[in-house]
């Protein structure tokens, strides 16, 4: 019984490394993505204006700064969600929401060859758009990865939650 518990708390510690290894990987890329994409708005509105006139949405282009600062503090603000653990069921869920979205837009990218450099980290980092897709691909295991762990770790503490002090149910 004892050797059992042993192994429940070695799998327990090993999980909780891999949660946190795992939001410190997807939270510093969208923090260091997003900060990069902040200091230089300029940059990530011509990136806009090449992205629209690819897709041929030239419309768009007189809100490429909107979508340049928009875009910046959301990711910013998800990165640092998941860094510091707050909203932990709606922060992954978020991000993967969010990574839904760009994946096959990187996937398209990385087919077609509309633009030579996604400019996910602004002017500081170049990934051709295929490492920019197999980055996307990761980093989107990683977030199913904690969304699977936190829905997990909300369905165990159900039970507990009617026997803590601080339930207001006791």
């Amino acid at each position: 019984m004892a050797n059992k518990t042993i192994k429940d708390n070695r799998k327990s510690s090993l999980i909780q490394w891999l949660v946190f290894l795992s939001r410190l990987i997807v939270g510093g890329t969208f923090v260091f993505s997003g900060f990069v994409k902040v200091i230089d708005p300029y940059g990530t509105v011509y990136k806009f204006q090449d992205y629209f006139s690819a897709f041929h949405l030239d419309f768009l282009s007189s809100f490429a700064m909107l979508f340049s600062v928009a875009l910046s503090v959301i990711e910013f603000v998800l990165g640092v969600h998941l860094l510091f653990g707050s909203y932990r069921k709606s922060t992954p869920r978020l991000i993967f929401i969010f990574l839904c979205v760009m994946t096959p837009v990187t996937l398209y990218l990385a087919i077609a060859n509309p633009i030579s450099d996604c400019g996910c980290f602004g002017d500081a980092v170049h990934l051709s758009n295929w490492a920019t897709f197999f980055k996307n691909v990761l980093l989107l295991i990683i977030v199913l990865f904690l969304v699977y762990r936190n829905t997990r770790s909300e369905e165990r503490r159900v039970g507990k939650e009617c026997r803590s002090r601080w339930s207001p149910y006791h």
